[in-house]
């Protein structure tokens, strides 16, 4: 068990497009938003409306705003934005 302890914590420390995906698109939406905007309060916001079932999701997007990644946030956000404009 303490094997797999570290390759968990290094997996829940990385945000995907995926994980994303798990959401709403209006979800994403305001969360690329808040990110641009660095909008620590609206993050946290979101972060809470994440269903339990993913507390993944939300444990890591606290951790990255602990860390000031906005950027890594907007820049995955605006990927999946670019791709949903495309299949209009």
């Amino acid at each position: 068990m303490q094997i797999d302890k570290p390759q968990n914590s290094l997996q829940k420390n990385y945000l995907t497009p995926e994980m994303l995906l798990e959401m709403p698109m209006t979800w994403v939406i305001d969360l690329h938003r808040a990110a641009i905007l660095e909008d620590t309060d609206l993050i946290i916001t979101l972060a809470e409306e994440i269903p339990e079932s993913h507390s993944d999701l939300s444990e890591i997007l606290i951790d990255y705003i602990n860390q000031f990644q906005f950027e890594n946030i907007s820049n995955l956000t605006e990927k999946i934005l670019q791709q949903e404009d495309n299949q209009i």
